[in-house]
């Protein structure tokens, strides 16, 4: 029926991705590797988005460590190093990400010595909006 969302990655991207997915009526469950859920957004951001997943009953397994995906079905181990299965429609793939600096390699390696080029934000390494606003504030006061 199409109505059970698995989501492996429990930061900011996953959790966004499961309240959207919550929005529409399915049924959603996240399962991360670390103790807690938006460990890599800024604290006071983190704690309205965990409401907001727990308002729609989005269920979140973390210390958990998948060992096999069949048909359907995948399998893991919680924390407490039990081994759980969690069937699901839907499988979201939200871990790990790098920097997008293609387009910054590509101006360094035809500018002109005299045009400086500054990297920030997830062009540099992706942190999340709080760090990429530091880092433009950063680079807007040095030039």
């Amino acid at each position: 029926d199409g109505k059970r969302a698995l989501i492996v990655g429990g930061g900011f991207i996953g959790c966004e991705v499961a309240e959207f997915l919550a929005e529409k009526d399915i049924e959603v469950t996240i399962i991360e590797k670390l103790k807690e859920l938006c460990q890599d957004m800024e604290p006071s951001s983190r704690k309205l988005l965990l409401l907001r997943l727990f308002e729609k009953n989005v269920t979140a397994h973390t210390s958990a460590d998948i060992v096999k995906v069949e048909k359907g079905v995948t399998w893991f181990r919680n924390g407490d190093n039990e081994l759980n299965s969690l069937p699901f429609d839907k499988i979201i793939i939200s871990v790990g990400y790098s920097p997008n600096d293609g387009l910054f390699r590509a101006i360094e390696a035809s500018r002109p010595a005299s045009i400086e080029v500054h990297q920030i934000g997830d062009c540099k390494v992706p942190q999340g909006i709080y760090q990429a606003i530091h880092d433009g504030n950063m680079i807007g006061r040095i030039i």
